[in-house]
């Protein structure tokens, strides 16, 4: 059992790997895992002891970045797909319009429209 200050811990130093591995692209568990230095099986346990799972964790760390990143006017919609980890731009939009509800392109052109 892991206490509530230790599953922080697992989190951020997950989140913390995913950022590094990210603009490399085809981020894996996997490959997390052993960039973490740990098995895959112990980095699933450890992720269901916090209740949840990698795939959880990767998607709402892209939806934060992604946030974050189109705020940065000097960043395209393409370099933003890359830092992601996403192979084309395309997929990307098409990630961010499921969970956002709007294209990227729109999302900062509100977010540029509101912030005038």
């Amino acid at each position: 059992m892991f206490t509530p200050d230790s599953r922080e811990q697992i989190l951020q130093d997950l989140r913390g790997t995913l950022i590094r591995l990210l603009p490399a692209g085809g981020v894996t568990l996997d490959k997390t895992a052993k960039a973490q230095g740990i098995s895959r099986r112990t980095l699933q346990r450890r992720l269901a002891e916090c209740g949840t799972q990698f795939a959880q964790v990767l998607q709402n760390l892209r939806n934060e970045l992604a946030i974050q990143y189109l705020g940065d006017e000097r960043l395209s919609i393409t370099d933003i797909a890359f830092l992601l980890g996403y192979s084309e731009h395309s997929s990307f939009s098409s990630a961010f319009k499921q969970q956002m509800g709007m294209s990227p392109r729109d999302y900062r052109k509100g977010r540029t429209e509101t912030s005038s």
